[in-house]
């Protein structure tokens, strides 16, 4: 069947159940119309307070109509196994009332729109997604992924439908507007928008949502569909685990593990990867990609998430636990539970993994294991760590500390900025209940500085920077950009016999030859010879000369030019720190 046979055919179904799909679906249909009523309200609203009410009232909405879908869709499944059918009236009426009730629960708590209280929500709404997906599945050996393939084929013709009506009645009112001299503002399209969507969009959806028993053959997957992912996803999948697999091989030589961007590369590809996993199971016999595909992603995808674990684990010893590092690791671990069950069980119930995933991501809202919880845990002892290293506790309360590094003073804000941000200043355990910033520098003896910029001098580098770059006598150029915005502590380069570390943290730059350390370089002491002497509350230009170090170890000839340099010098602590830095490092081999 051709796509656009599948969708006219599920066009015309849609059509001729309009009636059935609001017997179904009434209640959810009431709850979509009230959402969009909402939603258009809060576009014309006036003042903060109407704002932050109309906005809880549309997340809780948007929850109860998934709620509503859960519980018909249950009560479905069960009529369908006892033969005890509910009416269809009672199943919207326990709908109705189980969703308003968990609606008004989650109004509560969504008490001041925090960020615990939108992650929370966010994560419970996606929880019941998940439900959804799964619910008429879970006692079925068999029909899950052609019942994904039919729900995202009815949400593509569901927005498909809605915004050919939006277009062309947006273009009619445009020209009407336009013919006679008529003031139509751009909310009103908005409006529109908001309206055919909420309205016309989820109803067109529901109305293809499968019945009870409904068995959905292989063939209603539609060509164009099948075509797109075997012939086009899955080899594009395939090369990218190849390309990943290429930098884990380089990370194993060179022993240098990433931090941060790799760990957002791995869990997005084996999302992506496991949703068309599912997708291509009806068709995995049709294709030699589709093939290799289902047969080899579950054990490919292992190793890449071992690295990604390692990965997010030195950010974690670094920087500790933060609610997205929980939520890296937490999906982390259900895809590696995901696919070893994928790759070593003989019969596969796909559908239990989604339920999985549910049930981890619900946990992950509540209780002492929570994302919340965790993270002001981790966050105290990474805090505690830092002053204990300077005695600054002193029975359980803090003491000043003017001996505290600019590094470390640093991370101590940023600490703070993070219960300040996300959290409230009395979760942070060495505080007093009524600090608050203004006293900051009398409780640590240090100003608040998350940001590590709060000196007396600040230090730049000459405006013309580019400075002409010869490599004669040289044999390696090595290129170091952005190293203020790396995730990592630490940043490496490997040619030949030659490797460049540049540590951030310590802002010391290191050549390694045949493995052994041949040289090595503090770029702040380095500064702090030049600008050392200057007085408080000047602005400090570094001259060329001082941009570029020489220096001749027992095999390496080393040239290190700072392209680019902005850093600050506080005279109390005697101490440089650099905000950012691009280096080119040229390395010769004496000999050659």
């Amino acid at each position: 069947m051709t796509f656009s046979q599948t969708v006219g055919a599920m066009a015309k179904r849609s059509a001729s159940a309009i009636g059935p799909t609001l017997r179904r679906f009434w209640s959810s249909v009431a709850l979509s119309i009230a959402l969009t009523g909402t939603a258009i309200a809060n576009i014309s609203r006036e003042g903060s307070f109407i704002e932050e009410n109309l906005t809880k009232l549309s997340l809780c909405l948007f929850a109860e109509i998934i709620i509503s879908w859960c519980v018909i869709l249950y009560l479905e499944s069960r009529s369908e196994e006892s033969k005890t059918y509910y009416s269809s009236h009672k199943r919207n009426l326990v709908a109705l009332g189980v969703s308003i009730l968990l609606g008004a629960l989650f109004y509560v708590m969504l008490d001041g729109l925090t960020f615990v209280a939108g992650v929370r929500h966010l994560c419970i709404t996606a929880s019941l997604l998940l439900l959804f997906l799964v619910i008429p599945n879970l006692n079925k050996e068999k029909g899950f992924e052609m019942y994904l393939v039919r729900l995202f084929l009815q949400l593509v013709i569901a927005a498909i439908f809605s915004a050919v009506v939006f277009l062309g009645l947006a273009a009619a009112v445009f020209t009407v507007s336009s013919l006679f001299s008529l003031n139509v503002f751009y909310d009103f399209y908005l409006k529109l928008f908001v309206g055919i969507f909420g309205i016309l969009g989820s109803f067109l959806f529901m109305a293809g949502i499968p019945e009870p028993g409904e068995d959905i053959s292989y063939e209603a997957y539609p060509k164009v569909l099948k075509s797109l992912i075997t012939n086009v996803v899955t080899p594009l999948l395939l090369l990218y685990a190849a390309i990943l697999f290429v930098y884990f091989a380089k990370i194993l030589i060179t022993w240098q593990w990433p931090v941060g961007l790799v760990s957002n590369l791995v869990i997005w590809y084996a999302l992506v990867g496991t949703g068309v996993f599912f997708f291509i199971q009806p068709i995995a016999h049709e294709s030699r990609w589709a093939e290799i595909f289902s047969k080899y992603f579950p054990v490919v995808i292992i190793p890449l998430l071992g690295m990604m674990f390692v990965s997010m684990g030195i950010r974690v010893e670094y920087y500790g636990i933060t609610e997205s590092r929980y939520y890296v690791l937490l999906i982390g671990l259900w895809l590696l539970g995901s696919m070893l069950y994928l790759a070593f069980s003989h019969k596969k119930r796909n559908a239990m993994l989604i339920f999985a995933l549910a049930v981890l991501i619900a946990l992950s809202t509540v209780g002492p294991w929570s994302a919340f919880s965790v993270s002001k845990w981790s966050q105290n002892k990474r805090l505690e760590g830092i002053c204990a290293k300077y005695d600054m506790v002193q029975e359980g309360a803090l003491t000043p500390s003017d001996k505290v590094s600019q590094e470390d003073r640093k991370e101590i804000s940023a600490v703070i900025l993070y219960f300040e941000r996300y959290h409230t200043l009395r979760d942070v355990k060495l505080l007093p209940d009524d600090f608050t910033l203004d006293a900051f520098r009398e409780l640590f003896g240090f100003e608040y500085d998350p940001y590590g910029r709060s000196y007396v001098i600040n230090i730049a580098g000459p405006e013309e920077t580019d400075m002409s770059l010869s490599i004669a006598g040289y044999d390696y150029l090595f290129q170091f950009e952005g190293l203020a915005y790396s995730e990592g502590p630490k940043s490496r380069l490997s040619q030949g016999d030659v490797s460049i570390e540049y540590d951030i943290d310590k802002q010391v730059l290191t050549v390694y030859f045949k493995g052994n350390e041949e040289w090595s370089i503090s770029l702040k002491d380095h500064v702090f010879e030049i600008v050392g002497g200057s007085e408080s509350g000047t602005y400090v230009t570094l001259n060329p000369q001082d941009m570029i170090i020489e220096s001749q170890s027992q095999n390496l000839r080393i040239k290190v030019i700072m392209r680019e340099f902005y850093g600050g010098l506080d005279p109390s602590l005697g101490e440089v720190s650099i905000y950012n830095v691009r280096l080119s490092v040229l390395v010769g081999v004496s000999g050659t």
